[in-house]
């Protein structure tokens, strides 16, 4: 019967008209592969990126080269992602901050776009770590799912601007997050991550600008999120390791400018005892028993009045994202009594550096 069909003249010429389409459809991919301006399409998303983020926040993106992605997309190779240096004491800005990746590649589904949708699928890659993910974007709402695989923390730009110090470590995790009527207030989703040998600083660096204490080990690091409603609650956010342990609970009202999204956070954290008598510029910092030193941050009120029982430290942390206040949390100073006697197994001493 197959072989009666296949013999068939009308399975000859539907062969040759589904053929000669198909072959000029594909020599015309190939033709748009081979003759398209990827690289002056490249040049023109770079200027208009770093046209934007000069008004916003002075950073600015380098490519070495670009090349096309499939058929679709662009790819980048030696991605450099360059944001202004800190402010001194003197109102001078300190040394530019220079995060580089490998690579880096989007590409755009075009049959989407027929029904009104923008879907891009994009990718990264920085040492042995990468990042894949999706943008999905219609006019009701919008998506994003990223998913990272021991990435270093130093090569994602926001954590390296918002910390202002060198992070080292590792993340591996994911997040999957839907925005209604594309606004950030409105998010749902969940994040999850986890990160590895995580160290805060390198010895050199000041951190918060007052100073440049030695490498902080802070181990693994866990972070587990949920988002409703636009608000993201902390349902995980802690750390133990060998220097210093800490936990953040509370949550984050998301607002459509991020920077105007109110914070109502509780950060506990602790130092090693090693870790404060490590040198002698952590015993004058911290102070040192063996000699009864008070610790130069002991001698701050309002540093004191977060200290804890244990030797720990407990803050309130509010207001908008672009401008929190660290105040004493109830559970340091006059309330480190109650806390110490908690039940067995609660967690109640962690770290930060806020000064």
């Amino acid at each position: 019967m197959m072989s009666r069909i296949l013999s068939s003249p009308w399975t000859g010429r539907l062969s040759r008209w589904m053929g000669y389409p198909t072959f000029y459809f594909l020599a015309m991919l190939v033709f748009v592969r081979c003759t398209f301006p990827y690289d002056r399409l490249g040049e023109r998303a770079i200027t208009t990126l770093n046209a934007a983020e000069a008004k916003k926040t002075g950073r600015r993106v380098e490519v070495d080269s670009v090349r096309g992605n499939w058929i679709f997309g662009l790819g980048f190779r030696g991605v450099r992602v360059v944001s202004p240096g800190a402010k001194g004491e003197d109102g001078k800005a300190g040394p530019e901050r220079v995060v580089q990746w490998d690579y880096a590649r989007a590409s755009v589904a075009p049959l989407r776009l027929l029904f009104g949708t923008l879907r891009v699928a994009f990718a990264g890659g920085a040492g042995d770590g990468t990042v894949d993910g999706v943008f999905w974007s219609s006019k009701t709402e919008r998506r994003v799912g990223v998913e990272l695989e021991q990435f270093a923390l130093q090569d994602i730009p926001l954590l390296a601007d918002t910390i202002g110090v060198p992070l080292l470590g590792t993340a591996t995790g994911k997040a999957d997050l839907v925005f209604a009527e594309q606004r950030l207030s409105l998010a749902e989703g969940t994040i999850e991550l986890v990160m590895e040998d995580v160290t805060l600083g390198d010895g050199k660096a000041k951190i918060r600008n007052f100073v440049a204490l030695p490498p902080v080990r802070a181990g693994q690091l866990t972070l587990v999120a949920e988002v409703t409603e636009g608000r993201v609650k902390l349902t995980k956010l802690e750390a133990k390791g060998p220097d210093l342990e800490f936990s953040v609970r509370g949550q984050i009202r998301l607002r459509d400018a991020f920077d105007k999204s109110l914070a109502d956070l509780t950060l506990e954290y602790k130092f090693a005892e090693q870790y404060k008598t490590k040198n002698e510029m952590t015993k004058g910092l911290f102070g040192d028993k063996a000699s009864k030193i008070t610790g130069l941050l002991d001698l701050d009120p309002k540093i004191q009045r977060a200290k804890t029982a244990d030797g720990g430290y407990a803050w309130r942390v509010s207001g908008s994202m672009g401008h929190l206040s660290f105040q004493a949390a109830p559970s340091g100073a006059a309330g480190a009594a109650s806390r110490s006697r908690r039940a067995p197994g609660s967690k109640g001493d962690d770290s930060e550096d806020e000064e």
